[in-house]
Parts: structure tokens; sequence; C-alpha cells
């Protein structure tokens, strides 16, 4: 029975991952980037597909959106900025492998994201800002446990 549940388990992982690498956007959504058709010169679409960043949401006044953008373009960075067999992950957890130090400086670089969508014209809501927080303290402490905190972070 245990070698039906890890033929299953591996199946599943393996379509998962060949999904993923054939840009099925229904799995994982990307939070910077959006596929759109590609278009020749005369502005006809054709076979190909592209992606482009996406567009800041209307209605935001241009300071929000400032402080979006650079939000945004930091958090992918440190989350997803690099895809390996169509496996994606970002600075923050290739950081995360520093024993001890690590730790602190993707503290600090999530502290700088928290930091910078305080800025929102308004204030950053307390509730977000508190899950913002608890993410990132979850992330601090199992990140310090060694060998075993870097994986179950990544």
């Amino acid at each position: 029975m245990k070698t039906l549940e890890t033929a299953l388990e591996k199946r599943y992982v393996f379509s998962y991952i060949v999904r993923l690498s054939r840009g099925r956007t229904d799995i994982v959504q990307d939070p910077y980037f959006e596929t759109v058709q590609a278009r020749d010169a005369d502005g006809r679409p054709y076979g190909k597909k592209r992606k482009q960043k996406k567009p800041v949401p209307e209605g935001i006044s241009a300071h929000d959106a400032k402080v979006l953008t650079k939000v945004k373009r930091r958090a992918y960075k440190l989350d997803n900025a690099i895809s390996i067999c169509g496996i994606r992950f970002g600075w923050s957890s290739i950081i995360g492998f520093i024993p001890a130090a690590g730790d602190f400086v993707d503290f600090f670089m999530a502290w700088m994201v928290i930091n910078s969508a305080k800025k929102v014209e308004g204030g950053l809501d307390k509730s977000v800002e508190s899950k913002m927080w608890l993410n990132v303290m979850i992330d601090f402490a199992i990140g310090l446990v060694p060998f075993l905190g870097d994986f179950a972070g990544f």
C-alpha cells in the first residue's frame, strides 16, 4: 500500500510540474506578470504568447500606483524571480541557506517590503499589516531550524 501511495504522489508531483512548465496559469497565478497573445507589427495576433508586466489597476492614485509597483517588484524578486524546471523560487530562498545570517537578512528584506507597503495613502490596514508580520515571523522562526528550516521555507 505504501508503494501505491508514493507512486500516486510522484505522479501528482510530476503532472503538476509538467502543467507548470507548459504555462498553465490556472495552477499558480503570477502576481507580477500576465500572459498575453503576441501581436505582429500590424497588431494582428499570432500563435505565440508572451509575458508582460501586469498593469496597475484603475482608480489608484499615482502615488499608490508607484508604491504598489515597488512592493510587487520587491516581493516578486524575493519569492518568484528564478525558475528551474518549472519550479519557481526567489532570492529569499537562496539567502536563507546561509546559516543564521541568511535568516536575518531575509527578515530585513521582508521588513523593507512591509515598510514600503505602509507608504500607501491612508496607511496600510492594521489587519493586513498584522498578517504580513505574522507571515514574516513564522518564516523567520522556521528558517532558524538548521537545514530543515531552509527546505520548509523554500
